[in-house]
């Protein structure tokens, strides 16, 4: 009879607590007034950023293997949520999970590869989007910081915050 008493107030106890960790994920992404998802760019699935500017993209899908471009756009699209409640997305960089090229949010650059968004197909592709966020970084007059010749991280919250105008050839990132 004790035990049962006992375990409804701790059941409602660890369901407060949920509450309260995930309204922090929640007002984080009230705060900043951005939030991700999976919008149409040049009638391509892209991951987008609605700011309190407008609509930005960040990478344009195509179809790979068994997924297709609004799988893959819709999937990334909820790490970039995830991870910007988190707090743990501020910039972007290249880096390495298990032998393969990935790309990754960092909190800064010191951080390195914290969370994988998205993997690559090859280090050839790994060169071309360090190409992309080279002049990505060199449109938005960015510092694209580099920690040796494979680490690079483009600010993607100067990007957010900047007047870039996201119909240039050098936006979005695509993934072929």
């Amino acid at each position: 009879m004790k035990y049962k008493r006992l375990v409804f107030p701790f059941s409602v106890y660890v369901a407060g607590i949920a509450m309260v960790l995930a309204s922090g994920s929640i007002a984080q992404a009230q705060s900043t007034g951005i939030s991700y998802f999976c919008g149409v760019n040049r009638g391509k699935p892209t991951t987008m950023a609605k700011t309190p500017d407008g609509e930005k993209p960040i990478v344009m899908w195509s179809d790979l293997g068994d997924y297709s471009a609004q799988d893959r756009c819709e999937m990334v699209s909820n790490r970039f949520q995830k991870y910007m409640g988190q707090q743990s997305m501020s910039y972007i960089t290249i880096g390495s999970r298990d032998g393969l090229p990935v790309v990754c949010a960092a909190t800064s650059p010191e951080a390195g590869c914290q969370e994988q968004l998205f993997t690559l197909n090859s280090w050839e592709e790994a060169d071309r989007i360090r190409q992309q966020l080279e002049q990505m970084s060199w449109y938005i007059q960015g510092p694209l910081l580099q920690g040796g010749q494979e680490f690079i991280y483009f600010n993607l919250t100067a990007y957010l915050s900047s007047e870039a105008d996201p119909e240039r050839d050098v936006f979005p990132l695509t993934d072929k």
